[in-house]
């Protein structure tokens, strides 16, 4: 009678074809934690990139601000200066 391939007992893997599906098992695992780590770094990322948006507008409006700030140091300086002219008249 012919032994068939389920008559067969399970043979023991080798210790060469574990090592090679050991380290493909690693592998894998390591690409994962690569893509897992770039996916933080491309969301932090982008976080900072809104971030410096916000802080371009903001600067635009600070300079505003100054021009305003300066505008109205020099109105109060001519006001300043009509009334000390107004009290020296008297």
């Amino acid at each position: 009678m012919a032994t068939t391939s389920a008559d067969a007992p399970a043979r023991p893997l080798d210790s060469s074809v574990l090592g090679v599906i050991g380290t493909i098992l690693a592998i894998g695992a390591q690409s994962a934690a690569i893509v897992w780590w770039a996916a933080g770094i491309n969301s932090r990322v982008a976080a900072i990139e809104h971030q410096m948006r916000e802080v371009r507008d903001s600067a635009g409006t600070l300079a505003r601000l100054d021009e305003r700030t300066a505008a109205i140091r020099g109105d109060t300086a001519r006001i300043h200066d009509r009334i000390e002219a107004l009290e020296r008249r008297r």
